[in-house]
């Protein structure tokens, strides 16, 4: 879909004719209709204008909500501004490349994707995961169409192509709702349990849909605890071709850049089995960074290009959403739980010990301590050696209450982010985990459409229960020989159709003889040190 036929309806979609259920009513020619006032209704046509579409109306009613959130910034189509197409693709991180007064590059805009989601340009990485499952449901299509005319019988093939009078429906629509199910099921299957039991491998089995749970996002989990991700990317986005060249870019390169997306770099111009495979296989080599309060410069200093601070943002999110601080949260938990691993801090002293480095108990000092020696330094490094002075000296404000000593001012995301995980409880702190725990939990048993509740007695189940995101990228794209489950790294790559030999992921180096062992060490030794990555 070009952006081009949808005018300015990025920022505000037009609002389209459906039924009840939300499924698009067609046209006379089978296309979406933009409705007008008194349901007047205008139907697309991408041959108009000389292909470009149709002139959307100035009345058309508009839903309120783009469809396309994540734009780069050069390519806004704002209110008052004329889109330019000069055929120059202009990446706003170039210096020398503007864009004139009044005007949005046109170029830039056409080149982005349409997804299921409005973010899908957001990075290159995110647009693989769009492309993914795109090309599954359109796999799925095929296979199914070409399973209906191969082995039904003539009255059943009628059957499934007839047009339904009432709704509409016909061939293309079964096979589109078909196909949705299948994919949907695949993708509950993957999120529940690859990543999320990755992540905490201690969530509950399914209990069968239950009415009486409210299986909403609760705003703990929405605006603090699943902006965890962020402390993980690291600095640059693999990505190796096919022929094993590799075409890795910075992190601040990928945000915001369509164009990107099909550049092989040495390789040349990728097609989109090509460009989600060289992703897949060089993210898949990478080993997350720890998940911790730290985050990576390319969002700590220049988020998509501004300059922004990813964790600032975050920390201010959830103050104006009105997520508690990280002890009123435990305390919240524990009340409601009596759960001993959510206890609210009592002091600083406690805190502490529940901090995954030690070392940044100075930094939290710093910052929320109410000791007078703290609060009156005006500079972050006042703060920060005042804080050093507080705790070389077992200062009695370490053991003061949290209530008056400024553990309860601490915010919620880089609190949780800061805690140690607990032995044998997966990646998280006690604070973030019971938020994720409970919400995943809540997820699958409050879901009468679970996909092990709606494939209950079908071979499908079984088929499900040996797919995995691997399997999905190796039908879809061009990439092979991954892990079985991509959410882990292995420490070495044995590629039988290379002459090097054994090659370090990390590196693409080849590893002689003498040498793996040593590797293997380090590589073990690496782990032991920072048990919190994701591997």
């Amino acid at each position: 879909m070009q952006h081009r036929q949808l005018g300015r309806s990025e920022g505000a979609g037009c609002l389209i004719a459906t039924d009840p259920y939300g499924h698009f009513k067609p046209g006379p020619r089978g296309f979406p209709q933009i409705v007008r006032p008194g349901n007047v209704l205008v139907e697309g046509n991408p041959t108009a204008n000389a292909g470009a579409g149709i002139t959307i109306p100035a009345d058309a009613l508009r839903t309120g909500h783009g469809f396309l959130n994540d734009i780069a910034h050069n390519a806004v189509p704002n209110p008052g501004l004329v889109g330019v197409r000069d055929g120059v693709y202009c990446d706003f991180r170039n210096p020398a490349c503007t864009t004139a007064r009044g005007t949005y590059d046109g170029d830039v805009l056409d080149a982005h994707f349409v997804t299921g989601d409005g973010r899908g340009n957001e990075n290159i990485a995110l647009t693989t995961v769009h492309n993914l499952f795109h090309a599954e449901h359109n796999r799925l299509v095929h296979e199914m169409d070409k399973l209906i005319n191969q082995l039904l019988t003539p009255a059943e093939v009628t059957a499934w192509k007839a047009v339904d009078p009432a709704s509409g429906w016909g061939y293309g629509e079964r096979l589109f709702q078909a196909a949705r199910f299948g994919t949907e099921m695949q993708y509950q299957h993957l999120v529940f349990e690859e990543f999320a039991r990755k992540i905490q491998p201690l969530i509950n089995p399914f209990l069968g849909g239950i009415t009486s749970i409210d299986a909403a996002i609760s705003a703990e989990f929405a605006h603090t605890v699943y902006r965890l991700g962020h402390s993980m990317l690291p600095e640059r986005v693999g990505r190796t071709n096919v022929d094993g060249s590799v075409n890795d870019v910075r992190l601040l390169t990928a945000f915001l850049n369509p164009a990107l997306y099909n550049d092989g770099g040495p390789a040349g111009p990728l097609t989109a089995a090509d460009a989600a495979g060289s992703i897949i296989r060089g993210t898949v080599r990478q080993i997350g960074n720890e998940l911790d309060e730290f985050v990576t410069s390319s969002v700590r200093n220049t988020l998509v290009g501004q300059p922004l601070d990813l964790p600032a943002i975050n920390i201010a999110r959830g103050r104006s959403e009105g997520v508690p601080g990280l002890n009123q949260a435990r305390q919240q938990f524990f009340t409601a739980t009596r759960d001993a691993a959510i206890r609210p801090y009592a002091n600083w002293a406690e805190f502490k010990l529940g901090l995954r480095h030690a070392e940044s108990l100075e930094n939290f000092v710093a910052a929320y301590a109410t000791h007078p020696s703290v609060t009156g330094e005006p500079t972050v490094a006042g703060k920060r050696a005042a804080a050093r002075v507080l705790i070389a000296a077992n200062d009695p404000i370490l053991f003061a209450p949290a209530a008056t000593s400024g553990v309860d001012n601490i915010d919620f995301w880089p609190g949780g982010m800061a805690e140690k995980p607990s032995v044998f409880g997966g990646l998280l702190g006690s604070t973030f985990n019971f938020v994720f725990e409970h919400q995943l939990e809540k997820l699958q048993d409050g879901d009468r459409f679970y996909y092990l509740q709606r494939t209950d007695g079908l071979n499908f189940r079984f088929s499900l229960e040996g797919n995995s995101l691997a399997e999905l990228a190796k039908r879809n794209t061009t990439v092979r020989g991954t892990m079985d489950n991509v959410f882990n790294t292995a420490d070495f790559i044995f590629d039988s159709r290379s002459t090097a030999g054994v090659v370090d992921p990390a590196t693409g180096i080849s590893l002689s003889a003498a040498r793996r062992e040593e590797h293997r060490l380090r590589r073990r030794s690496r782990q032991r040190e920072v048990p919190g990555r994701c591997r």
